[in-house]
């Protein structure tokens, strides 16, 4: 990842912390943040995001974390060829919101 960085909500990093993510759960997710950019989903292997932690954690560690994230609604995880194979919850939140404020009527001010 050259030159990528992600932008990461409070509410998200307090919603780690008060689920007691791991260190290796928190960077994957900023991770997925990073390759996600400013869609709702994005598609690294496992491989990639090993190497996008600088290789500082096993595979089976990185599972593990997918795996808790998944759990704990940080993100849903599709097959590992699908476009969309891993998508941030919170950002599928944030968009559905927005839909529904355009839908909603304007408020009368008296």
């Amino acid at each position: 990842m050259n030159n990528q960085f992600a932008i990461i909500k409070t509410r998200d990093i307090e919603a780690l912390a008060k689920s007691r993510a791991s260190a290796c759960a928190t960077l994957l997710y900023v991770s997925l943040l990073s390759y996600a950019r400013d869609k709702v989903s994005c598609f690294p292997s496992v491989e990639t995001l090993s190497r996008s932690l600088g290789g500082a954690y096993a595979k089976r560690t990185i599972y593990r974390a997918l795996e808790w994230l998944c759990e704990n609604g940080f993100i849903k995880r599709k097959d590992k060829r699908s476009k969309e194979r891993f998508t941030i919850i919170s950002r599928l939140v944030d968009g559905a919101k927005k839909v529904l404020e355009k839908l909603a009527p304007p408020k009368k001010s008296y």
